[in-house]
């Protein structure tokens, strides 16, 4: 998982954080990070093919997607959307309202998955994020 992250991340979004951003990505991409938020709670989903692991999902209970990169060659072929309807069912999804805090790369991506914009560009420790929402599935019917 951390080799997945890293790999997109350094292909897709590191050339538009400065320095202390990607080294912060990193450390929060480690196997050693991901296995003490897993201690405290978070989930990680998985999408394999053939054996091989293409896309992953990290979750902070509830509702928050804390990391969700999908292997280049199989972007937008539904994978991040069924990892997405996997966290969903999870979380219960009817009362689930995912938020995301999206590199302002990934936005589009995340607006064909149903989120929206909820706030302006920020910046923490380097890491630049566009804070997003999806309605939960009644929200969203309505």
């Amino acid at each position: 998982m951390s080799f997945l992250a890293r790999e997109v991340f350094d292909k897709f979004v590191a050339l538009h954080y400065q320095t202390e951003g990607v080294a912060e990505f990193h450390r929060y991409a480690s196997v050693e990070a991901f296995s003490q938020r897993h201690e405290s709670g978070h989930i990680t989903l998985v999408a394999e093919h053939s054996g091989e692991l293409v896309g992953m999902l990290h979750l902070r209970k509830p509702c928050h997607v804390s990391m969700l990169f999908v292997q280049s060659s199989r972007q937008r072929g539904g994978i991040g959307r069924g990892l997405l309807a996997a966290a969903g069912a999870l979380a219960g999804e009817a009362d689930c309202e995912f938020t995301v805090s999206s590199s302002p790369n990934a936005v589009s991506a995340y607006e064909r998955l149903g989120f929206r914009i909820t706030g302006l560009e920020q910046c923490v420790h380097g890491i630049r994020f566009v804070p997003m929402q999806r309605l939960s599935h009644n929200d969203r019917n309505a």
